[in-house]
């Protein structure tokens, strides 16, 4: 199936436009017909370079409450689950949040149901996400499950940021202490290690200590550099795997007053996830 770019007015005279795959451009004007939508133009869309390492592949949290709250609110406008899909499809800037739910869309057209569709993309939908999908198509209510899911997410971002603005400060002053201590060993202690030296005077044991970690500083400048850069990498690869992200985690929470912070904040992360569960019908076990 090709893409196709399309513009064009719907039944109340507005100006729409979006992108869509279809076999051909006759396809496309019928299934645009059918959604009252007046086409003036469609085009194929031209390939585009994609290169894997620059693309985005991620959908994030607050990304993903809007898709719901927006999607709860089309359904219990009573718009079909398709058109709703089309909608929020053409509407979101993500292109990789698009792709997916584009191919969710085809898959609700083949007959899938939308939580089967959606657990295709574990690394969008968890097994929450679909689990509350899977009550809601059962009970009839998705609209409901959509608008909670929504607010649980909404909640999620909000505790995220108020986390992040309570540590910026701090790991702010650590990252600059940090710094200006290798600034120093690396341009002002030099400075004093030849004044020392000139006066040939006997240095106390703390004194040579320091300045042998200067002297190994400025030599080494780019290699420490480069080691905390790749530091920064090992810990950020490390925190994908199983085995690594429960060492840092153990870690992170035995750090003096972050760590009884973030187990807060993991307590209340788990709560309001079982809550919002058992809110949404799931058994306990399930949960």
């Amino acid at each position: 199936m090709a893409l196709f770019k399309w513009k064009g007015k719907n039944r109340y005279g507005d100006i729409v436009e979006g992108e869509r795959r279809a076999r051909s451009s006759e396809e496309l004007s019928l299934v645009l017909q059918k959604e009252q939508i007046k086409v003036s133009e469609i085009s194929k869309k031209r390939a585009e370079l994609h290169i894997p390492f620059l693309e985005k592949r991620s959908v994030k949290p607050k990304e993903l409450a809007i898709y719901s709250r927006q999607l709860s609110v089309l359904i219990d406008a009573e718009l079909p689950l398709i058109q709703s899909l089309n909608i929020l499809a053409e509407q979101t800037k993500n292109k990789y949040f698009k792709k997916v739910i584009e191919n969710i869309r085809e898959d609700v057209e083949a007959g899938s149901t939308l939580n089967q569709a959606k657990r295709k993309f574990p690394k969008v939908f968890d097994d929450l996400y679909c689990n509350l999908i899977a009550s809601g198509e059962q009970s009839g209510s998705l609209d409901i499950m959509l608008r909670r899911l929504a607010e649980f997410l909404e909640k999620i971002v909000k505790l995220k940021a108020q986390v992040k603005q309570a540590m910026i400060y701090p790991v702010t002053i650590v990252v600059f202490a940090i710094i200006v201590v290798i600034f120093m060993m690396w341009q002002v202690i030099p400075v004093f290690a030849n004044i020392f030296i000139e006066l040939g005077a006997t240095l106390p044991g703390l004194t040579a200590f320091v300045l042998a970690v200067s002297y190994f500083v400025q030599k080494y400048i780019i290699f420490i550099f480069l080691g905390i850069i790749a530091f920064i990498f090992l810990i950020r690869f490390a925190r994908k795997t199983e085995k690594g992200r429960k060492i840092f985690d153990s870690m992170t929470l035995k750090v003096p007053l972050f760590g009884s912070l973030l187990e807060k904040v993991g307590l209340s992360r788990i709560t309001r996830t079982l809550s919002t569960l058992l809110s949404g019908g799931v058994p306990m076990l399930e949960s």
